[in-house]
């Protein structure tokens, strides 16, 4: 608009609407360029061996955890770096998890000064089973069996239900692992109660 020149509703309409029509024109790409490049690949793929989650991702590379996913939906080798780099941290964990769970064994040279020379002896050192490390792997792996609460097969809890015996009098305790205490406990809360009672 020239400068002393009146403002028009109408005019600023028509504006809107054309560069509404330019936006979708045939080499438009439309918006700011996008800040991805194609090393992003392979610095993801070394920063996630270190065992980088999404949201140091994202901090590394002065983005939002929104179009860190948007990169790794549209850029394949992005996202395969991602996928290639966690997989190989964790597995490299899990092996040394394991290795400690069972003890290791590995050559190593022990120093030492002898008439005033330095003696290189070869040795193998060996690391025995660490316990924490052994109850962490299977409460993982083999939960069913290691849990500190074992699952039972049923959805329903175990229960001990104590009663007495009506006919000695002796008191009596039950043990309902599959949950069947509920339905023992229905039947017997749905018989009829002795007049003497």
């Amino acid at each position: 608009m020239k400068k002393g020149a009146k403002h028009d509703p109408a005019s600023k309409h028509k504006i809107a609407q054309s560069m509404r029509g330019r936006r979708n024109a045939v080499g438009n790409k439309g918006g700011q360029p996008g800040r991805y490049q194609p090393e992003y690949a392979r610095l993801v793929y070394h920063y996630c061996l270190l065992g980088a989650v999404d949201q140091q991702l994202a901090e590394f590379f002065s983005i939002s955890l929104r179009t860190l996913h948007h990169w790794k939906k549209r850029h394949v080798e992005f996202s395969e770096s991602v996928k290639a780099g966690k997989s190989i941290a964790d597995a490299k964990v899990a092996k040394a998890l394991y290795q400690l769970a069972i003890g290791y064994s590995h050559p190593d040279t022990y120093i030492s000064v002898y008439n005033g020379q330095v003696v290189l002896t070869p040795t193998i050192k060996h690391y025995p089973p660490n316990v924490t490390a052994a109850i962490f792997w299977l409460k993982n792996r083999q939960s069913a069996h290691w849990s500190e609460r074992p699952k039972t097969d049923s959805s329903r809890p175990a229960q001990v239900y104590i009663r007495r015996e009506e006919t000695t009098g002796d008191i009596v305790i039950d043990r309902y692992d599959d949950g069947s205490w509920v339905d023992q406990l229905e039947k017997q809360l749905s018989e009829p109660v002795p007049s003497d009672f």
